[in-house]
């Protein structure tokens, strides 16, 4: 299921910079994993408690996502 979500949620993020409507300075993959990293306790809260190792990573993951999403 994870692989079928981050292709989904990648097809979305190119077609949305194809568009226009999406920022394309973060990396392809780093924006899908950002996103997929966003939806994961609405997804299925009980795997929180099992992805605690990936905090650290994904603080500077979505930080820097959304550092860039502000820039001018």
């Amino acid at each position: 299921m994870r692989k079928r979500l981050l292709k989904l949620i990648e097809s979305i993020v190119v077609e949305g910079r194809q568009a226009g409507e999406f920022e394309r300075k973060t990396p392809l993959d780093e924006a899908t994993y950002a996103i997929y990293m966003v939806m994961c306790p609405f997804i299925n809260p009980v795997q929180l408690q099992f992805n605690l190792e990936t905090a650290p990573t994904a603080a500077v993951i979505l930080s820097s996502l959304i550092l860039r999403s502000l820039a001018p």
